[in-house]
């Protein structure tokens, strides 16, 4: 029976390969949606990550240290830092500038980025991928995807920075690059040079919290980074179960219009025979030649797609080893409408005239 099902589906080659290609089409399209959604989760960890810390203080009435800032009183910063130690300690600003090249780089004049100002050589202050960090005010460490390279300068408001130092994945709001200069030049820009800041990040256990303040994991931190994108990965998500859908109607109308036509073939197969239960096994094994097929090449165009993106699509490597099982269970599902047909098919149409 299984040489038989190969044999049917070698038969059909034409239709078989319009299928595939369709199907992993859509499928490819799908682990696409699904590098979307990690490449949100993966850039507000990784600016977590980059801050080399443990916890966040932060104003009790803010929501966290990205999406809604409040500034923390100086007397505050001062006593955390006093309490805990300027090497486990340090403040941060965190804020929104717009920002382009000197003498027209590839980003424009209205690219938006995230502004961040820590104390060089503090927590904060990002370990670069390229480059060096920031050591005084007027440099600057930038996301690549920022798109400006080391020695290149950048205008934020009314100031010009050097960029001295280059990180990869340091980024939030949905692809928004991040920008790190010293704390008293993100003061400049984001509070007319008060002495103020947002968060401290310590990397040791604070004991007395200062008054009207609270204490937030990493964990809550990186929760804070998505909350503008949680509609946008429900989204996504409706997106690619619409598309697994649209893959399994494909595969599904393939094998059920194989078995209408088949029809006769298999009345004289059950006359010969044949039982039902291995007919329906041999229309398993088509879905799932079906199924691999379109998984194969799914991985293969969704690596080709991702780049194209505006957005970072940054598949997980647990979704291109799930995708052959996935796909070879809904081939499976699909083909139950025909399975149902096939086994409706009676021995004496095989004498109809």
């Amino acid at each position: 029976m299984i040489k038989i099902a190969l044999r049917d589906l070698q038969w059909r080659s034409r239709r078989v390969i319009v299928a595939v290609l369709g199907a992993s089409l859509v499928l490819a399209l799908a682990l696409v949606m699904s590098g979307l959604s990690a490449g949100f989760e993966n850039e507000s960890r990784k600016t977590v990550e980059l801050a080399r810390a443990t916890g966040w203080v932060i104003d009790e009435g803010g929501t966290g240290p990205f999406l809604q800032p409040s500034p923390l009183p100086v007397a505050v910063v001062d006593a955390l830092v006093a309490q805990v130690g300027a090497q486990h300690a340090s403040p941060l600003l965190f804020g929104r500038q717009s920002v382009h090249t000197v003498g027209g780089g590839p980003i424009g004049s209205h690219e938006h980025v995230n502004l961040v100002g820590a104390h060089p050589g503090r927590l904060g202050s990002p370990l670069v991928a390229k480059g060096r960090g920031i050591q005084r005010d007027g440099e600057a460490v930038v996301d690549v995807t920022l798109g400006v390279k080391i020695g290149g300068r950048v205008n934020l408001g009314r100031s010009t920075f050097t960029v001295v130092g280059e990180v990869r994945g340091a980024r939030l709001l949905a692809g928004v690059p991040n920008v790190y200069v010293t704390l008293r030049d993100a003061q400049k820009l984001a509070s007319n040079g008060q002495n103020l800041a947002t968060a401290v990040v310590v990397d040791r256990a604070v004991t007395n919290l200062p008054k009207s303040t609270k204490l937030m994991s990493n964990a809550d931190a990186r929760i804070d980074g998505l909350r503008p994108v949680v509609n946008a990965q429900k989204t996504i998500a409706m997106v690619r179960s619409l598309l697994w859908l649209v893959a399994a109607l494909i595969v599904g109308s393939v094998m059920y219009l194989s078995v209408l036509e088949r029809t006769r073939d298999i009345a004289v197969l059950k006359g010969m025979g044949a039982r039902s239960s291995s007919l329906g096994a041999s229309l398993a094994v088509q879905a799932g030649v079906l199924g691999l097929s379109a998984a194969a090449i799914a991985g293969v165009l969704a690596q080709l797609l991702a780049p194209l993106f505006p957005l970072s699509a940054e598949i997980p490597s647990m979704a291109f080893l799930l995708l052959p099982f996935l796909s070879v269970a809904v081939g499976l599902l699909a083909s139950l409408g025909a399975a149902k047909r096939l086994f409706s098919v009676q021995p004496a149409l095989a004498f109809a005239s």
